[in-house]
């Protein structure tokens, strides 16, 4: 499983390197390694860290999510008061591949228009598709949808959240 696990992360880290956006190198390596070495370190219940609850490269965070459900590890979505973007398509992997999720009260759950960049550094803002966290997913778009700016879109209310992916004890 570590062999597979590092030669998915190398795979994604050669496509990361061809749509890499205005961040830089070391920034995006930055990120990557914080959430590795989480993945790696984690113990049930693993808690989402505050430096991840924002999200990131989302190749990388759907990788997490596939790595901690081979893991075998539970994953708390409790106590911070946000789970955006590569978090929340961590939090779908890790299910969607049978781990063991909860959710906690009142976090917010966001998602945006994927963003790529082309050779020129322009921002290109894509459809997110629809087979990545697809309870949020389904949510949105029965509220009107992801606005075509690419902005945020509102959050789904706990009880969906919770038939989706769990719910906390004492939530």
């Amino acid at each position: 499983m570590k062999k597979a696990f590092c030669l998915i992360l190398f795979t994604l880290a050669i496509v990361q390197q061809a749509i890499s956006g205005p961040l830089s190198e070391a920034d995006i390596k930055a990120q990557e390694l914080r959430l590795l070495n989480w993945v790696k370190t984690c113990v049930s219940p693993c808690i989402m860290p505050e430096a991840l609850k924002t999200g990131g490269t989302a190749a990388f965070f759907i990788a997490g999510g596939w790595a901690l459900a081979s893991r075998g590890v539970e994953l708390r979505v409790d106590g911070v008061d946000q789970c955006n973007s590569g978090c929340t398509l961590l939090v779908d992997q890790m299910k969607k591949w049978g781990g063991k999720v909860c959710v906690g009260k009142g976090v917010v759950w966001g998602m945006h228009r994927s963003r790529i960049w082309d050779k020129n550094g322009n921002e290109i803002l894509r459809e997110t598709p629809v087979y990545e966290a697809l309870p949020i997913a389904q949510w949105i778009s029965a509220h009107g949808g992801i606005p075509q700016n690419g902005k945020w879109a509102n959050t789904p209310p706990d009880s969906v959240l919770w038939a989706a992916y769990g719910r906390c004890p004492g939530a």
